[in-house]
Protein backbone atom coordinates (compact mmCIF):
# COMPACT_ATOMS: atom_id res chain seq x y z
CA UNK A 1 0.00 0.00 0.00
CA UNK A 2 1.36 3.38 -0.97
CA UNK A 3 0.90 6.13 1.56
CA UNK A 4 1.33 9.67 0.31
CA UNK A 5 1.77 12.37 2.88
CA UNK A 6 2.13 16.11 2.62
CA UNK A 7 3.98 17.81 5.46
CA UNK A 8 3.92 21.42 6.51
CA UNK A 9 6.80 21.98 8.90
CA UNK A 10 6.49 25.05 11.08
CA UNK A 11 7.60 26.24 14.46
CA UNK A 12 5.27 28.05 16.84
CA UNK A 13 5.94 29.48 20.28
CA UNK A 14 8.88 28.79 22.51
CA UNK A 15 8.09 25.27 23.67
CA UNK A 16 10.59 22.73 22.32
CA UNK A 17 9.17 20.23 19.86
CA UNK A 18 8.80 16.68 21.15
CA UNK A 19 11.56 14.35 20.07
CA UNK A 20 10.55 12.43 16.98
CA UNK A 21 10.80 8.65 16.89
CA UNK A 22 11.57 6.65 13.74
CA UNK A 23 8.17 4.98 13.28
CA UNK A 24 7.87 4.89 9.51
CA UNK A 25 8.27 1.43 7.95
CA UNK A 26 10.96 0.89 5.36
CA UNK A 27 8.46 0.68 2.51
CA UNK A 28 6.69 3.91 3.49
CA UNK A 29 6.51 6.13 0.42
CA UNK A 30 6.96 9.87 0.58
CA UNK A 31 5.45 12.01 -2.11
CA UNK A 32 3.51 15.00 -3.24
CA UNK A 33 0.29 15.66 -5.14
CA UNK A 34 -0.98 18.00 -7.85
CA UNK A 35 -4.00 18.50 -10.11
CA UNK A 36 -3.49 18.97 -13.82
CA UNK A 37 -5.59 22.12 -14.22
CA UNK A 38 -3.82 23.74 -11.28
CA UNK A 39 -0.25 23.12 -12.44
CA UNK A 40 -0.13 22.31 -16.17
CA UNK A 41 -0.57 25.72 -17.71
CA UNK A 42 1.90 28.59 -17.85
CA UNK A 43 4.60 26.79 -19.86
CA UNK A 44 7.84 28.79 -19.91
CA UNK A 45 8.69 28.27 -23.61
CA UNK A 46 5.88 26.30 -25.24
CA UNK A 47 3.17 28.28 -26.97
CA UNK A 48 -0.10 28.86 -25.14
CA UNK A 49 -1.87 26.79 -27.79
CA UNK A 50 0.39 23.80 -27.04
CA UNK A 51 0.34 24.35 -23.28
CA UNK A 52 -3.15 25.39 -22.24
CA UNK A 53 -6.04 23.00 -21.75
CA UNK A 54 -8.74 25.15 -23.31
CA UNK A 55 -11.30 22.36 -23.64
CA UNK A 56 -12.31 22.09 -19.97
CA UNK A 57 -15.19 23.63 -18.05
CA UNK A 58 -12.75 25.15 -15.57
CA UNK A 59 -10.75 26.88 -18.29
CA UNK A 60 -13.98 28.38 -19.57
CA UNK A 61 -14.99 29.32 -16.01
CA UNK A 62 -11.84 31.24 -15.10
CA UNK A 63 -11.47 33.03 -18.46
CA UNK A 64 -15.08 33.99 -19.18
CA UNK A 65 -15.48 37.77 -18.89
CA UNK A 66 -19.04 37.62 -17.60
CA UNK A 67 -18.12 35.11 -14.90
CA UNK A 68 -15.15 37.23 -13.86
CA UNK A 69 -17.34 40.33 -13.70
CA UNK A 70 -19.95 38.60 -11.51
CA UNK A 71 -18.86 39.41 -7.96
CA UNK A 72 -20.99 36.61 -6.54
CA UNK A 73 -18.83 34.01 -8.29
CA UNK A 74 -15.46 35.14 -6.88
CA UNK A 75 -13.40 34.41 -10.01
CA UNK A 76 -10.26 36.54 -9.95
CA UNK A 77 -9.53 36.73 -13.66
CA UNK A 78 -5.88 35.89 -13.04
CA UNK A 79 -4.56 34.45 -16.32
CA UNK A 80 -3.93 30.73 -16.59
CA UNK A 81 -0.48 31.66 -17.89
CA UNK A 82 0.40 32.47 -14.27
CA UNK A 83 0.56 28.74 -13.59
CA UNK A 84 3.83 26.83 -13.14
CA UNK A 85 3.76 25.22 -16.61
CA UNK A 86 4.20 21.62 -15.59
CA UNK A 87 2.84 20.40 -18.93
CA UNK A 88 6.27 21.42 -20.26
CA UNK A 89 8.49 21.12 -17.17
CA UNK A 90 7.30 17.72 -15.91
CA UNK A 91 10.64 15.96 -16.37
CA UNK A 92 12.65 18.59 -14.50
CA UNK A 93 10.04 18.67 -11.74
CA UNK A 94 10.35 14.89 -11.37
CA UNK A 95 14.11 15.35 -11.03
CA UNK A 96 13.45 17.71 -8.12
CA UNK A 97 11.09 15.19 -6.52
CA UNK A 98 13.72 12.48 -6.77
CA UNK A 99 16.39 14.78 -5.37
CA UNK A 100 14.14 15.43 -2.37
CA UNK A 101 13.80 11.71 -1.75
CA UNK A 102 10.22 11.33 -2.93
CA UNK A 103 9.15 7.88 -4.05
CA UNK A 104 5.50 8.52 -4.98
CA UNK A 105 3.60 11.19 -6.88
CA UNK A 106 -0.12 11.71 -7.26
CA UNK A 107 -1.22 13.62 -10.35
CA UNK A 108 -4.27 13.78 -12.59
CA UNK A 109 -4.98 12.88 -16.15
CA UNK A 110 -7.13 15.57 -17.74
CA UNK A 111 -10.14 14.13 -19.52
CA UNK A 112 -10.39 17.31 -21.59
CA UNK A 113 -6.81 16.95 -22.86
CA UNK A 114 -7.36 13.36 -23.93
CA UNK A 115 -10.81 13.93 -25.41
CA UNK A 116 -11.23 17.62 -26.20
CA UNK A 117 -13.78 17.06 -28.95
CA UNK A 118 -17.45 16.32 -28.34
CA UNK A 119 -17.41 13.79 -31.16
CA UNK A 120 -16.12 11.34 -28.51
CA UNK A 121 -19.65 11.12 -27.15
CA UNK A 122 -20.55 8.93 -30.12
CA UNK A 123 -18.30 6.13 -28.82
CA UNK A 124 -20.21 3.14 -27.45
CA UNK A 125 -17.27 1.07 -26.23
CA UNK A 126 -13.86 1.73 -24.71
CA UNK A 127 -12.22 0.37 -27.84
CA UNK A 128 -14.31 2.71 -29.98
CA UNK A 129 -13.47 5.66 -27.74
CA UNK A 130 -9.78 5.16 -28.56
CA UNK A 131 -10.54 6.39 -32.07
CA UNK A 132 -11.34 9.86 -30.72
CA UNK A 133 -8.34 10.41 -28.46
CA UNK A 134 -5.87 13.26 -28.92
CA UNK A 135 -2.66 11.42 -29.80
CA UNK A 136 -0.42 14.31 -28.72
CA UNK A 137 -1.92 14.24 -25.23
CA UNK A 138 -1.52 10.46 -25.03
CA UNK A 139 2.14 10.76 -26.03
CA UNK A 140 2.77 13.46 -23.47
CA UNK A 141 1.24 11.42 -20.65
CA UNK A 142 3.38 8.43 -21.66
CA UNK A 143 6.38 10.74 -21.32
CA UNK A 144 5.16 11.57 -17.79
CA UNK A 145 5.09 7.90 -16.85
CA UNK A 146 8.51 7.30 -18.42
CA UNK A 147 10.03 10.13 -16.37
CA UNK A 148 8.53 8.76 -13.15
CA UNK A 149 9.71 5.23 -13.92
CA UNK A 150 13.23 6.44 -14.60
CA UNK A 151 13.24 8.26 -11.25
CA UNK A 152 11.81 5.25 -9.39
CA UNK A 153 8.77 7.28 -8.36
CA UNK A 154 5.48 5.41 -8.24
CA UNK A 155 2.47 7.17 -9.81
CA UNK A 156 -0.92 7.42 -8.16
CA UNK A 157 -3.26 8.68 -10.87
CA UNK A 158 -6.44 10.68 -10.33
CA UNK A 159 -8.85 10.34 -13.23
CA UNK A 160 -11.10 13.26 -12.40
CA UNK A 161 -9.70 16.12 -10.33
CA UNK A 162 -12.66 18.53 -10.61
CA UNK A 163 -12.47 19.43 -14.32
CA UNK A 164 -14.74 18.08 -17.06
CA UNK A 165 -14.50 18.47 -20.83
CA UNK A 166 -16.54 21.43 -22.01
CA UNK A 167 -18.65 19.14 -24.18
CA UNK A 168 -19.54 17.20 -21.03
CA UNK A 169 -20.20 20.27 -18.88
CA UNK A 170 -20.74 23.82 -20.13
CA UNK A 171 -20.51 25.63 -16.82
CA UNK A 172 -21.35 29.08 -18.19
CA UNK A 173 -24.46 27.87 -20.04
CA UNK A 174 -25.58 25.94 -16.97
CA UNK A 175 -25.06 29.02 -14.79
CA UNK A 176 -27.17 31.15 -17.10
CA UNK A 177 -29.92 28.55 -17.71
CA UNK A 178 -29.54 25.76 -15.14
CA UNK A 179 -32.60 23.80 -16.23
CA UNK A 180 -32.10 24.13 -19.97
CA UNK A 181 -28.40 23.51 -20.61
CA UNK A 182 -27.72 20.21 -22.35
CA UNK A 183 -24.07 19.70 -21.37
CA UNK A 184 -24.90 19.63 -17.67
CA UNK A 185 -22.23 17.30 -16.36
CA UNK A 186 -23.01 15.52 -13.08
CA UNK A 187 -26.64 16.62 -13.10
CA UNK A 188 -27.46 14.07 -15.82
CA UNK A 189 -26.52 10.80 -14.17
CA UNK A 190 -27.30 8.44 -17.02
CA UNK A 191 -25.19 10.39 -19.51
CA UNK A 192 -22.41 11.19 -17.07
CA UNK A 193 -21.84 7.71 -15.69
CA UNK A 194 -21.69 6.26 -19.20
CA UNK A 195 -19.19 8.83 -20.44
CA UNK A 196 -16.92 8.83 -17.40
CA UNK A 197 -16.97 5.03 -17.30
CA UNK A 198 -15.76 4.85 -20.90
CA UNK A 199 -13.06 7.42 -20.12
CA UNK A 200 -11.89 5.42 -17.10
CA UNK A 201 -11.82 2.23 -19.15
CA UNK A 202 -9.72 3.92 -21.80
CA UNK A 203 -7.26 5.22 -19.19
CA UNK A 204 -6.92 1.73 -17.74
CA UNK A 205 -6.41 0.19 -21.15
CA UNK A 206 -3.86 2.79 -22.30
CA UNK A 207 -1.90 3.48 -19.11
CA UNK A 208 -2.68 0.54 -16.82
CA UNK A 209 0.69 -1.12 -17.36
CA UNK A 210 2.28 1.91 -15.65
CA UNK A 211 -0.23 2.45 -12.83
CA UNK A 212 -0.90 0.31 -9.77
CA UNK A 213 -3.00 2.85 -7.89
CA UNK A 214 -5.91 4.86 -9.22
CA UNK A 215 -8.18 7.47 -7.69
CA UNK A 216 -11.49 7.98 -9.44
CA UNK A 217 -12.78 11.33 -8.14
CA UNK A 218 -11.11 14.01 -6.08
CA UNK A 219 -13.12 15.42 -3.18
CA UNK A 220 -16.57 15.02 -4.75
CA UNK A 221 -18.45 16.97 -2.09
CA UNK A 222 -16.16 19.97 -2.54
CA UNK A 223 -17.30 20.49 -6.12
CA UNK A 224 -20.92 19.94 -5.16
CA UNK A 225 -20.74 22.46 -2.34
CA UNK A 226 -18.96 25.15 -4.35
CA UNK A 227 -20.75 24.49 -7.62
CA UNK A 228 -24.36 23.93 -6.62
CA UNK A 229 -24.86 25.12 -3.03
CA UNK A 230 -22.47 27.73 -1.68
CA UNK A 231 -20.04 29.24 -4.20
CA UNK A 232 -17.91 31.51 -2.10
CA UNK A 233 -14.70 33.42 -1.73
CA UNK A 234 -12.73 30.32 -0.73
CA UNK A 235 -13.97 28.23 -3.64
CA UNK A 236 -16.28 28.79 -6.57
CA UNK A 237 -16.83 26.01 -9.08
CA UNK A 238 -18.79 25.83 -12.31
CA UNK A 239 -21.75 26.23 -12.70
CA UNK A 240 -21.77 28.49 -9.64
CA UNK A 241 -25.36 27.91 -8.51
CA UNK A 242 -26.55 28.89 -5.03
CA UNK A 243 -28.65 26.41 -3.06
CA UNK A 244 -30.10 24.52 -5.99
CA UNK A 245 -31.06 21.66 -3.71
CA UNK A 246 -32.49 19.26 -6.34
CA UNK A 247 -29.23 19.51 -8.29
CA UNK A 248 -27.17 19.10 -5.11
CA UNK A 249 -28.98 15.80 -4.46
CA UNK A 250 -28.62 14.63 -8.07
CA UNK A 251 -24.93 15.53 -8.31
CA UNK A 252 -24.02 13.79 -5.05
CA UNK A 253 -25.85 10.62 -6.04
CA UNK A 254 -24.43 10.66 -9.55
CA UNK A 255 -20.89 11.07 -8.22
CA UNK A 256 -21.38 7.89 -6.20
CA UNK A 257 -22.67 6.05 -9.25
CA UNK A 258 -19.92 7.56 -11.41
CA UNK A 259 -17.22 6.37 -9.04
CA UNK A 260 -18.59 2.83 -9.13
CA UNK A 261 -18.76 2.91 -12.92
CA UNK A 262 -15.13 4.04 -13.07
CA UNK A 263 -14.08 1.39 -10.56
CA UNK A 264 -15.59 -1.42 -12.59
CA UNK A 265 -14.23 -0.03 -15.86
CA UNK A 266 -10.70 0.13 -14.45
CA UNK A 267 -10.97 -3.39 -13.10
CA UNK A 268 -12.08 -4.58 -16.53
CA UNK A 269 -9.57 -2.75 -18.71
CA UNK A 270 -6.47 -2.28 -16.55
CA UNK A 271 -5.02 -5.70 -17.35
CA UNK A 272 -1.50 -5.16 -16.10
CA UNK A 273 -0.29 -8.76 -16.25
CA UNK A 274 0.00 -11.32 -19.03
CA UNK A 275 -2.45 -13.74 -17.44
CA UNK A 276 -5.39 -11.56 -18.41
CA UNK A 277 -7.17 -12.47 -15.17
CA UNK A 278 -8.06 -8.86 -14.40
CA UNK A 279 -6.56 -5.83 -12.78
CA UNK A 280 -4.36 -6.13 -9.74
CA UNK A 281 -4.42 -2.35 -9.31
CA UNK A 282 -5.98 -0.65 -6.31
CA UNK A 283 -8.82 1.76 -7.00
CA UNK A 284 -10.17 4.29 -4.54
CA UNK A 285 -11.70 7.73 -4.14
CA UNK A 286 -10.10 10.83 -2.61
CA UNK A 287 -12.33 12.06 0.21
CA UNK A 288 -11.68 15.39 1.89
CA UNK A 289 -12.18 14.21 5.46
CA UNK A 290 -12.83 16.87 8.08
CA UNK A 291 -13.61 16.80 11.79
CA UNK A 292 -17.10 18.25 12.23
CA UNK A 293 -18.26 19.41 15.64
CA UNK A 294 -21.29 21.39 16.85
CA UNK A 295 -20.65 25.04 17.61
CA UNK A 296 -22.60 24.63 20.86
CA UNK A 297 -22.73 21.10 22.24
CA UNK A 298 -25.62 22.11 24.47
CA UNK A 299 -27.81 23.27 21.58
CA UNK A 300 -29.87 20.53 19.96
CA UNK A 301 -29.92 22.18 16.53
CA UNK A 302 -26.12 22.46 16.47
CA UNK A 303 -25.65 18.83 17.46
CA UNK A 304 -28.11 17.67 14.81
CA UNK A 305 -26.56 19.98 12.21
CA UNK A 306 -23.08 18.59 12.85
CA UNK A 307 -24.37 15.03 12.54
CA UNK A 308 -26.15 15.88 9.29
CA UNK A 309 -23.01 17.52 7.88
CA UNK A 310 -20.83 14.55 8.83
CA UNK A 311 -23.29 12.26 7.06
CA UNK A 312 -23.42 14.31 3.85
CA UNK A 313 -19.71 15.12 3.84
CA UNK A 314 -18.40 11.64 4.62
CA UNK A 315 -20.72 8.75 5.37
CA UNK A 316 -23.09 9.01 2.43
CA UNK A 317 -20.22 8.31 0.02
CA UNK A 318 -18.26 5.86 2.14
CA UNK A 319 -21.28 3.80 3.20
CA UNK A 320 -22.44 3.51 -0.41
CA UNK A 321 -19.03 2.45 -1.70
CA UNK A 322 -18.41 -0.10 1.05
CA UNK A 323 -21.85 -1.60 1.70
CA UNK A 324 -23.94 -0.46 -1.27
CA UNK A 325 -26.19 1.62 0.99
CA UNK A 326 -28.44 3.90 -1.08
CA UNK A 327 -30.21 6.90 0.39
CA UNK A 328 -32.63 8.16 -2.25
CA UNK A 329 -33.47 11.52 -0.66
CA UNK A 330 -30.35 12.06 1.51
CA UNK A 331 -32.38 12.03 4.73
CA UNK A 332 -29.96 9.71 6.51
CA UNK A 333 -32.17 6.64 6.09
CA UNK A 334 -30.94 3.85 3.82
CA UNK A 335 -33.67 3.06 1.32
CA UNK A 336 -32.01 0.28 -0.62
CA UNK A 337 -28.82 -1.65 -1.31
CA UNK A 338 -27.86 -0.72 -4.84
CA UNK A 339 -26.20 -3.29 -7.04
CA UNK A 340 -22.65 -2.52 -8.14
CA UNK A 341 -21.77 -0.10 -5.35
CA UNK A 342 -20.54 -2.35 -2.53
CA UNK A 343 -16.80 -3.04 -2.29
CA UNK A 344 -15.81 -0.42 -4.84
CA UNK A 345 -12.95 0.88 -2.68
Amino acid sequence: MVWIISLLLSGCGSEPAPEASPVFPEDFQWGTATAGFQVDMGCPTWTAEDCEDRASDWYQWVTNEEVIADNSLYVSGEPVAAGPGMWETFESDVDLMAADGMTAYRFSLEWSRLFPDGEAEAAETVEDLANYVDEDAVSRYHEFFAALEQANIEPLVTLNHYTLPLWVHDGVACHEAPDDCLANGWVNGERMTRLIGLYAGYAGMEFGAKVDQWATLNEPFATTLSGYAFPGEDRSAPPGLSLDIPKVVSVMQNQILGHAEMFHALKSYDIADASGDGSTSEVGIVMNMSAIEPRDEGREEDVRGAANMDYLYHRLYLDALTTGAWDEDLDGVVDDTKEGLADTL
